[in-house]
């Protein structure tokens, strides 16, 4: 039971900081561009808070841990169940707090061919899991935070911008109830997501297979 507990409370409050940062901070994106900063920024923060058994704060990632032999399937249940919770609740709570503030909506989703958008999604994906596992498998991770933080700066002020850049099924649900991303278009999120954590996890087994193992 608190083996569980230790995945699950760091996987729920980190997902819920980051839905909530992304959602947030999307009122000012639209001539600022500043979500991939702040939710990038987050991400940094968030993965000093926990040790090796948690702080994957996406499903794509934590799939992909548990594809490379890190995460027992159960534990990956868990911090996955823990990710879509927090970030629904975070969600609930964004909403609340635009509504409140009566702030207009500004809607990220920024391309007409939604192929586009989950190109963007895949690759910006492979990017950070590729660059997760590759730091945090290192001599170096102790900089996994700064590196994928810096990632997903990075991607999102590059491909991010096709669709959003949430490269997180459970933060783009969030986001999606929010009406930040165009919850009809979750399934590019997820697809997208998903498919270029497991490409990014693939590679990286196939590169580094004696690193892949390493707890």
């Amino acid at each position: 039971m608190l083996h569980t507990l230790k995945i699950f409370i760091p996987e729920l409050i980190g997902s819920f900081l980051l839905t909530l940062c992304f959602s947030l901070s999307a009122e000012y994106s639209e001539t600022l561009r500043i979500t991939p900063l702040a939710y990038g920024s987050m991400m940094m923060a968030l993965m000093y808070m926990t040790d090796r058994s948690s702080g994957y704060f996406n499903p794509g990632i934590t799939l992909a841990a548990a594809f490379c032999g890190r995460v027992e399937r159960n534990d990956a249940i868990t911090g996955i169940t823990a990710q879509v919770f927090g970030a629904l609740v975070a969600a609930a709570l964004a909403a609340f707090m635009r509504e409140s503030g009566g702030e207009t909506v500004v809607a990220m989703h920024g391309n007409n061919n939604p192929f586009g958008a989950m190109l963007a999604e895949f690759f910006g994906s492979f990017a950070l899991v590729y660059v997760f596992l590759s730091v945090s498998s290192g001599d170096n991770r102790s900089f996994t935070g700064l590196a994928s933080g810096f990632c997903l700066i990075a991607c999102g002020f590059g491909p991010g911008i096709l669709g959003g850049g949430a490269f997180n099924p459970a933060l783009a649900l969030g986001a999606g109830i929010t009406e930040v991303l165009d919850l009809n278009d979750l399934w590019l999120y997820v697809a997208g997501g998903l498919g270029g954590a497991a490409a990014g996890a693939t590679v990286f087994t196939l590169m580094n297979r004696e690193m892949a193992q390493h707890r």
